[in-house]
């Protein structure tokens, strides 16, 4: 390892450069702005690596593409997956940047443009790793598929079923999601999980016409009060979720995951301050 280290430390400078190519290309799915630029970009990188690459349009409207990459070795047993998108949340409110979100700066020691932290960084880090271990050792001890979605910021409208139709591409023995924030110990970390987001939009009905709560207050119901006790049903105190059927495919942590969690240092300071 200390030979891949030092490999690391002679080209940071390079490194460095090469994502700042990355950062300076927009793609903004949200508004379709550079996406497809940007896969073309990443196309031209991931070559240069030695890489065998796919623009694998998704279909639909954009017919978004989705870069598909891989470095395989013959001798390998093992494959991992390796998911990341390389579409970036609009900058607005451009006020609020110090500098121009697609011409990336270093100002204490971290990297400030949009998609440096969400996510091109992340995956391009996994990039940068397998370079280094192939240039010291001459092949990686597994295989690796790069899947770079085109749409995350836009909820990967079309990712689930393209996945259901080219799950032979996708074959791996472990999926790595790239995209997450930093552990706030610095240290690397792995998650098991992660949440999901579901949207409702919900509407409450009550009496045409305005009521006198002294008079009326009892008998005429008040909308407020049904959305209180719809939003009460949804959890329980402890947090759990209340809807019936909710955790029926949901694989819990074993007890020895759990220990190993409860093992975990955490700085309640650190993370509050966030």
């Amino acid at each position: 390892m200390e030979k891949i280290y030092a490999y690391i430390d002679q080209n940071l400078e390079r490194f460095i450069e090469e994502l700042f190519v990355l950062l300076r290309q927009p793609s903004i799915s949200t508004r379709w702005e550079g996406v497809e630029e940007c896969g073309q970009l990443l196309v031209e990188m991931m070559g240069k690596m030695g890489m065998k690459t796919k623009v694998l349009p998704m279909g639909g409207k954009r017919n978004p593409p989705l870069i598909y990459g891989e470095v395989i070795n013959p001798q390998a047993q093992r494959t991992l997956l390796i998911y990341g998108h390389y579409d970036v949340q609009p900058p607005e409110p451009l006020a609020a940047w110090e500098t121009p979100p697609f011409q990336p700066t270093i100002r204490n020691g971290r990297i400030y443009a949009r998609g440096s932290a969400d996510n091109k960084g992340q995956f391009f880090a996994h990039f940068k790793a397998i370079e280094s271990v192939v240039k010291i050792k001459g092949a990686l001890p597994i295989n690796v598929k790069f899947m770079l979605d085109p749409e995350e910021e836009a909820g990967s409208p079309s990712l689930n079923e393209f996945c259901r139709k080219n799950k032979d591409l996708f074959a791996a023995d472990v999926a790595l999601n790239s995209d997450g924030p930093m552990d706030t110990s610095g240290r690397p970390r792995l998650s098991f999980g992660n949440r999901g987001v579901l949207y409702v939009e919900v509407t409450a009905r009550g009496a045409n016409q305005d009521f006198h709560s002294g008079n009326f207050g009892g008998p005429v119901p008040n909308p407020a009060w049904r959305l209180i006790e719809f939003l009460s049903s949804l959890r329980h105190p402890d947090g759990t979720v209340a809807i019936e059927g909710f955790y029926d495919h949901i694989v819990p942590p074993t007890p020895k995951e759990k220990e190993m969690m409860a093992k975990i240092p955490f700085d309640e300071k650190a993370f509050l301050e966030r």
